[in-house]
């Protein structure tokens, strides 16, 4: 018998989706989550994460004590979205929940707080036998894993470790994901009057437009991608613009493809930067490493248990993204990344079916169980 409330859990996604919580700005939602907490008995401690990285609020963490006879589990997910694009509307239709079609929904990440929330009711409510539970709820996630990163992982106890944060249906889990470089460049050229003497000056953003013409991008090969995704400059149409910012990526499941690509798209730079004449000051920034997670580790061998307690299909997959998993694994835990269900994060097509975020409650319960 299912102890899990699939009513209640729409309803409280319903209303976390509609909570604002957009990277360094979660302490709205953050509060919600701590009442939640509270409401079971659970005490939750906030960190000091969102004065180092600008935010309004930390990482929560919590526990819930259990049979030390089992092993400590971890169970994540983070509390940010990204930019919503607007008032989020959710709408219901057919048993599949999406926004009204001009924004994300923010299921990623809050379908897993959700299923997290009604895991712990279960466990308080159904007296199943489980081992001890830590939570760890991030923010900023969606802007390099950062609350991950200023966790203190020295904290946790915890032997395995489930992160709730990919799209897919309930019994796939994440065991391969790339390493992640950023590029941060400003190109410095020559301001002066676009009409009145143009050959003077030196347009950083046409330094950084031959630049970008001459990269390798999108998808390079199997395991390695690559993009340019913000670019910046310029004061005024008629003046040749000095500045110009741009932020790129390249991420690879192998170190050696990584690093050559990320070699490569400098070299556009220096070169464009070199035959125009202008200055280049660029940045390279590892924001994670390649996260393996090998099938027989615990938290692999504990999602196929729990995979098969429910009658899900189970599979293991390789991911492009990052999640806070490879934080915590390169910390030392072993840990997986579960899909929560959702599809097409990100984007205004966005959604979630009713019958995956029952599954994902029910997955949940049973990852904390399974021994």
């Amino acid at each position: 018998m299912s102890f899990i409330d699939e009513k209640r859990m729409v309803k409280e996604l319903l209303e976390f989706i509609q909570i604002p919580s957009p990277s360094r700005h979660e302490k709205n939602f953050a509060e919600r989550v701590k009442k939640s907490l509270s409401s079971l008995g659970i005490k939750c401690q906030e960190d000091d994460t969102g004065k180092k990285i600008g935010g309004d609020c930390g990482n929560l963490y919590a526990s819930l004590p259990g049979d030390k006879r089992r092993p400590a589990l971890l169970f994540g997910a983070h509390l940010d979205t990204v930019e919503s694009g607007g008032k989020i509307t959710p709408i219901i239709k057919k048993g599949v929940m999406t926004s009204s079609g001009k924004t994300i929904l923010g299921t990623d990440d809050k379908a897993a707080v959700v299923a997290i929330l009604e895991m712990l009711r279960v466990l308080k409510t159904s007296g199943a036998p489980h081992g001890p539970i830590e939570l760890v709820f991030t923010v900023s996630e969606e802007s390099g894993l950062l609350g991950a990163k200023y966790f203190d992982c020295k904290k946790l106890k915890a032997k395995a470790g489930f992160i709730l944060d990919a799209h897919g249906p309930v019994g796939t889990i994440i065991v391969k994901a790339p390493a992640y470089d950023g590029i941060d460049a400003t190109i410095t050229g020559r301001a002066t009057h676009a009409g009145a003497s143009p050959e003077k000056g030196i347009s950083a953003i046409q330094i950084a437009a031959r630049a970008i013409a001459a990269m390798r991008l999108g998808r390079i090969d199997a395991n390695t991608t690559a993009n340019i995704g913000i670019i910046s400059g310029g004061t005024a149409l008629n003046i040749v613009p000095e500045k110009c910012r741009l932020q790129g990526e390249a991420r690879s499941h192998r170190e050696a493809a990584l690093a050559r690509q990320i070699r490569h798209m400098l070299k556009c730079l220096h070169e464009a930067a070199r035959r125009a004449g202008g200055d280049l000051e660029v940045e390279v920034e590892r924001h994670f490493e390649i996260f393996r997670a090998p099938a027989g580790s615990l938290p692999v061998k504990l999602a196929k248990a729990a995979a098969k307690q429910l009658n899900l299909p189970f599979e293991m997959k390789a991911s492009g993204g990052g999640a806070d998993t490879a934080v915590f694994a390169a910390a030392g835990l072993p840990c997986v990344t579960v899909a929560c269900g959702y599809e097409n994060p990100h984007g205004v097509n966005e959604s979630i079916a009713l019958e995956q975020l029952r599954l994902l409650g029910e997955y949940a319960v049973a990852l904390a169980t399974s021994l």
